[in-house]
């Protein structure tokens, strides 16, 4: 053997570390690269806003299946998980730093429903540059500061005017009762209404604690009246039915208008009977459309029922979107997703999406509930 002197071995040494040094660094890339991309959804699963709650997140399950049954994204299977916020936004921010802050494997989505839950995760999510797709109303969850947040949902503006638009259109003489949640989309929501109307517009405003099921004394002092008045309804949660069985129950008939929330908060299993001939400005779900025949049908063969309400579609919309555009991409990693993501457009069962503005717009239209 050649004698080496000490440069030699020196030399040695170093290119040594250098070679363990790249091969670590690969391993190190390779075990990241490996990893299966995670997804999460801060869903409420229990509380008043449960239903929705447990509706998307079995939406969301159904699309990340989807996605992994024809081999994930970009070569990578897909995890899911669904966290119990019980929306509360302060359990949400304690989830966040369990499942998010204190892992080196970020997920490469979160979506989220409730106000005060998406927005608390989103001052989060922004600053770890993690997509939050919100379906939320809230305004400022689109602010010119967000570069990582998508809504996911139809804007307090778009209903606003859709409101307005009905009523001037149907019901241009009446006196309009507006009974709305004292919530951020509830109150925008009202805003957008009072901004499209007329300025000699007859309206009466009732707002509500969205924590009350007594609605009696509110209903009586509305004093709404059939053939005068159209009454319109915003918030979040199943006390909505409880509020239109007692509007039904003090002998109120004619027109109630609301939006999707009162259809996928469980509202119609408090309301029963009374939810009949109440309008609703909903999302389109388009039953010969091939995404919903598959969501349908594999709803029904993993749960045992029909798809309940709108709720697992805007989900299952919401997550493959996301997930259709870093295909698109070839990546996961995109600086400023919100400015790279602006005028994508995807089919889906809800009707051809495109984002503009950081908002999934979405088809849609007022239909009468039948029973």
């Amino acid at each position: 053997m050649k004698n080496l002197n000490w440069k030699s071995i020196v030399g040695w040494g170093i290119a040594a570390v250098v070679v363990v040094g790249i091969i670590g660094g690969n391993i190190l890339q390779n075990n990241k690269s490996n990893g299966n991309y995670r997804v999460i959804g801060f869903f409420p699963l229990t509380g008043k806003v449960s239903s929705p709650g447990m509706e998307m997140s079995k939406g969301m399950e159904l699309a990340v299946e989807k996605w992994n049954s024809k081999g994930g994204l970009l070569g990578k299977k897909i995890d899911f998980k669904t966290e119990d916020t019980e929306a509360d936004p302060t359990k949400a921010i304690t989830i966040y730093q369990r499942t998010v802050a204190g892992t080196d494997n970020k997920p490469i989505a979160i979506q989220s429903i409730v106000s005060g839950v998406t927005l608390n995760v989103q001052n989060f999510a922004e600053k770890d540059h993690i997509p939050v797709i919100g379906a939320i109303g809230a305004s400022k969850f689109l602010d010119a500061s967000r570069q990582y947040s998508l809504r996911n949902f139809a804007s307090p503006n778009i209903i606003g005017k859709g409101f307005a638009e009905y009523i001037e259109k149907y019901h241009p003489n009446k006196r309009i009762i507006y009974f709305y949640e004292n919530s951020d989309m509830s109150v925008e929501t009202k805003k957008a209404f009072l901004d499209a109307l007329p300025k000699n517009a007859n309206i009466q405003l009732f707002d509500f604690d969205p924590n009350t099921t007594q609605f009696r004394e509110l209903v009586l002092k509305a004093k709404a009246i059939n053939d005068k008045d159209v009454v319109v309804i915003t918030g979040l949660g199943s006390y909505l039915g409880i509020l239109i069985r007692q509007l039904r129950l003090y002998d109120y008939k004619d027109n109630i208008v609301s939006d999707t929330n009162a259809m996928i908060s469980g509202t119609k299993d408090y309301a029963g009977e009374a939810m009949k001939n109440v309008v609703i400005l909903d999302f389109m779900p388009q039953p010969d459309n091939p995404y919903c025949q598959e969501i349908d049908r594999e709803y029904k063969n993993k749960y045992g029922k029909e798809v309940p309400f709108n709720a697992p579609y805007i989900s299952y919309q919401g997550i493959d979107t996301l997930l259709a555009f870093y295909e698109s991409k070839g990546t996961t990693d995109i600086l400023n997703l919100r400015e790279a993501i602006e005028g994508f457009t995807h089919d889906g069962c809800l009707g051809k999406v495109t984002v503009k503005d950081g908002e999934l717009n979405f088809p849609l239209s007022f239909k009468t509930i039948e029973e």
